[in-house]
């Protein structure tokens, strides 16, 4: 199993082989997950302080997350670790369906399930379907960042269809055949391909947040709302002179109709700021409104 990249703990991994003990391994994961370290620095810590705190609350969440891959293999009994049933696919490759199933209950296998659940969570549910082989390597993408400076994690076929099970996406498989639809939001998908937390996780700026809700408006402004609010590729959290950037070279009419809604959102943010400060503090009393209102 392999938990961490060699080339950027700065170690080789045959240096570190990995612990037979499956204790020991337990105790290891829980050090990370509470201090944050990487598994090499995790288990030099453990060897050096030789702890003997037996792994409850680890071993638990560990048979959970087995547990659930069990339901799964249940629910399905085409599944496997290479995804459903296909004579065709697994007559060429080196292991039979039964060594390829028993492979998705592997401590390397949980993990992927683990890191496939943590993507999952900025997906919503949709009515159009990705394929299963599409979306695990979205995931195996979206903890790489922007840049994609880091290396992918690798992520099987049916660890993302037993992750997406877990969570609870409708799927639709067809017999004979490798591969099955998840329906899951294609945009949530696309944003998480390229490193990023989808739009909707992110607070929206002021202005854009009120140009938002002018999308009900039979007007130019009306219009801008609603292509914007359809649009996923410009950042939501942005200034409004990022969205100026954005949409340059839509035409002079969507440019007239950006100039009115910011001076219009200009317009009402003062006006609410003076009727803030017009407004008689608690605290100070009548006098200060009559202060400033002179």
């Amino acid at each position: 199993m392999r938990v961490f990249d060699g080339a950027a703990s700065g170690h080789a991994c045959l240096e570190y082989p990995m612990p037979k003990n499956a204790k020991f391994k337990t105790l290891v994961r829980a050090r990370m997950e509470s201090t944050g370290e990487t598994y090499t620095q995790a288990r030099e810590a453990l060897l050096l302080e030789k702890t003997t705190q037996p792994p409850v609350e680890v071993a638990a969440t560990t048979r959970t997350t087995l547990d659930r891959i069990r339901v799964v293999l249940e629910e399905y009994p085409d599944l496997a670790y290479a995804g459903f049933r296909d004579e065709r696919a697994f007559s060429l490759g080196s292991e039979t369906f039964e060594q390829s199933r028993a492979r998705l209950l592997s401590d390397d296998a949980v993990a992927q399930v683990e890191n496939c659940l943590a993507c999952l969570k900025h997906v919503r549910k949709a009515r159009k379907a990705a394929s299963s082989y599409a979306m695990k390597h979205v995931v195996e993408n979206w903890r790489r960042g922007e840049e994609l400076l880091e290396p992918p994690t690798y992520v099987a076929n049916g660890a993302l269809i037993a992750a997406a099970c877990i969570a609870g996406f409708r799927l639709k498989h067809e017999a004979d055949h490798i591969n099955c639809l998840v329906y899951a939001n294609e945009d949530d998908l696309r944003d998480l391909s390229r490193g990023r937390i989808p739009n909707r996780a992110r607070p929206s700026s002021p202005f854009v947040a009120w140009l938002f809700k002018q999308v009900k408006r039979d007007d130019p402004v009306g219009d801008l709302a609603c292509d914007l609010k359809q649009d996923r590729t410009f950042r939501r959290d942005g200034s409004e002179h990022l969205l100026a950037w954005h949409l340059r070279f839509k035409g002079n009419h969507v440019q007239k109709a950006l100039m009115s809604a910011y001076w219009e959102w200009k317009r009402d943010t003062d006006l609410k700021k003076m009727q803030k400060a017009r407004t008689p503090s608690p605290e100070r009393g009548p006098d200060c409104a009559l202060s400033l209102t002179r």
